[in-house]
């Protein structure tokens, strides 16, 4: 399906917890709609992605949360080796803390 692979709290409109639209799709690409879920995770916590998910009536939060830990570890890996050279300062550093804090 089509994803917006950056999903942050600035990007969602809501009106009385409803999520009614969705701003800045500059990264659009096809994938997992989960993933959408990905960044939130890492931005602002699951607590808040579950309740982002369920505000689009998503059918299945328990494989939600599995996915996104998957994706979290996985976002974490690929900046670790494929981060040399266009991340960041200090984000592979970050991706190696938060993979820690993934496994333990």
């Amino acid at each position: 399906v089509v994803i917006h692979p950056d999903l942050c709290p600035d990007y969602i409109l809501v009106d009385k917890r409803l999520v009614t639209g969705i701003m800045d799709f500059s990264d659009v690409s096809l994938g997992d709609p989960d993933y959408d879920f990905a960044s939130l995770v890492i931005d602002v916590g699951k607590e808040f992605a579950v309740e982002v998910a369920k505000g689009y009536g998503h059918s299945d939060l328990d494989l939600l949360l599995a996915k996104l830990r998957y994706f979290e570890v996985a976002d974490h890996v690929d900046t670790i080796v494929n981060g040399e050279g266009w991340a960041l300062p200090g984000q592979r550093e970050a991706a190696w803390q938060r993979l820690r804090e993934c496994v333990s």
